[in-house]
């Protein structure tokens, strides 16, 4: 079975892969079910080796697009755009994003990104695409979710608002 890709962002991507898949299993099943009703194990065996092997095929090719997809360039935007199909860089006023560096160079804040990344923090979502981790910890009594790379670099790290539970 050839798969087509026609998405152009994570979420489009992952999308596709969801309808891919029930078209997989709405065509094997229809078959296995003809194929238990006249008892025939060999052929019932042999559909469902081939749905396995189908359902593989279609996993590969999705993380083969989802690699091309995490590799594109993105430095002309200041924020990761692929899970959401909105513009962020326009949802941010010019002025935050120089108070977010500043931010960032806080010395407690600082203090809280590494003891975060220290203790890996409670690992909370894990995107295989691009082997990007979410965190969420709590340090000095506020709940922090940080955002780390591949690299286990952090690359975005803030307070919830949230009482810590």
């Amino acid at each position: 079975m050839a798969i087509t890709w026609q998405a152009t962002s994570e979420f489009e991507l992952l999308e596709e892969y969801q309808k891919h898949l029930v078209e997989i299993q709405n065509k094997f099943m229809q078959k296995i079910s003809q194929a238990q009703a006249k008892g025939d194990t060999a052929t019932l065996q042999k559909l469902t080796q081939d749905m396995q092997k189908t359902v593989q095929e279609l996993a590969i090719t999705y993380q083969e697009k989802a690699k091309t997809l995490a590799n594109q360039d993105e430095s002309a935007s200041l924020y990761n755009q692929k899970l959401c199909k909105l513009d962020l860089d326009l949802t941010v006023y010019d002025g935050d994003r120089d108070y977010f560096k500043e931010f960032n160079l806080e010395p407690n804040i600082q203090k809280a990104y590494q003891e975060i990344k220290s203790v890996a923090g409670k690992q909370a979502y894990k995107n295989n695409a691009d082997g990007s981790t979410f965190h969420k910890d709590i340090v000095d009594g506020v709940e922090w979710e940080v955002v780390n790379n591949n690299s286990g670099e952090i690359v975005a790290s803030y307070p919830t608002g949230q009482t810590p539970k």
